[in-house]
């Protein structure tokens, strides 16, 4: 997130001055994709995973190379030069260290429940894994009108912290929460299941299934390895539960959910509007804000899952 510097002369809403926020998913707003409401996989916005610009030409040069930048956006720096399709203004009030999160992490897990899993009043939901993504999944499913929801993960504080957020009951592992889950549902499941737990593991996938109602619905927005070819899933699942209603939308809708940017700048107000309300609370994702060299140390922070939801935040010199 920042404020913008100078616009190029083609540039569309967009003025200096303004409060943006980055989005690592660009969104044209044009083609099939997004003409569909699935921004979120935006032809012409899946460029910019090629490290130039949506022009094919890159801004950034280092001893006279180009040099390519994570999703068009280079976040590490104090300036960068992005697309004005990589951006959403927001409000100069709202305070940017906390609505960084919405670029990223919190739309995606927060989609992954509103738009993905589609979750309604009185729905029980299973999230697996609620570090930054899944807190924010759990948010959003309680901002939905979930009426019961488990977060599942083996650490103790994000556990504690999801309770917070809304969770109405934890378990440390899938093997656990099966047990909760058909005990509270009377044997009837989860109406949906949204995997958050970073890596995902296919050999999980029979215990989530068996853990997902009649009907219901696995929302996979965690990542896998390349080099996973396949996941456990029993295939008599698919016919008695039906859980990725194969008649009406295809089983792609178990990948779509990398990052929810469809109608993005009414995503972000509804995020933010919820957040001044007090009843969305993206700040608290964050454990601490990073300064200077303290982003490589934090790495550590991650690998270990201690739920440290840092920020990074670099200051120009005329902050």
């Amino acid at each position: 997130a920042g404020i913008v510097e100078a616009v190029g002369p083609d540039v569309r809403g967009i003025v200096p001055g303004d409060h943006v926020v980055y989005s690592f998913v660009a969104v044209c707003g044009q083609c099939p994709s997004c003409a569909e409401g699935h921004s979120n996989l935006c032809d012409n916005g899946a460029q910019v995973m090629s490290g130039f610009m949506l022009d094919g030409t890159s801004r950034i040069h280092v001893k006279g190379q180009d040099a390519l930048i994570m999703a068009g956006l280079g976040t590490f720096a104090t300036h960068s030069v992005v697309h004005e399709w990589s951006v959403v203004k927001v409000l100069p009030d709202l305070p940017l260290d906390k609505l960084v999160l919405l670029g990223c992490g919190a739309t995606t897990g927060w989609g992954s429940s509103v738009y993905a899993a589609e979750v309604k009043p009185g729905d029980n939901v299973a999230v697996i894994g609620v570090g930054g993504l899944g807190s924010a999944a759990v948010q959003g499913a309680r901002l939905a009108g979930a009426e019961r929801i488990f977060a599942i993960d083996p650490v103790e504080f994000k556990r504690e912290s999801a309770q917070k957020f809304g969770a109405t009951h934890t378990a440390p592992s899938v093997e656990e929460a099966l047990e909760l889950v058909m005990a509270e549902t009377w044997g009837r499941g989860c109406n949906k299941v949204i995997c958050t737990m970073g890596v995902g593991n296919g050999d999980m996938m029979a215990s989530i299934m068996a853990m997902t109602s009649k009907r219901g619905r696995v929302v996979v927005t965690n990542i896998h390895p390349w080099t996973e070819p396949s996941n456990n899933i029993p295939m008599i699942d698919l016919t008695l539960r039906q859980p990725f209603e194969p008649l009406r939308e295809p089983p792609r809708r178990l990948a779509e959910q990398l990052h929810d940017r469809r109608h993005e700048d009414h995503a972000h107000d509804r995020g933010i509007e919820q957040d001044g309300d007090r009843h969305a609370e993206p700040e608290y994702l964050n454990g601490r804000v990073l300064d200077g060299d303290e982003r490589e140390e934090h790495g550590d922070h991650d690998e270990c899952g201690s739920g440290d939801h840092a920020c990074g935040v670099c200051h120009s010199e005329h902050d």
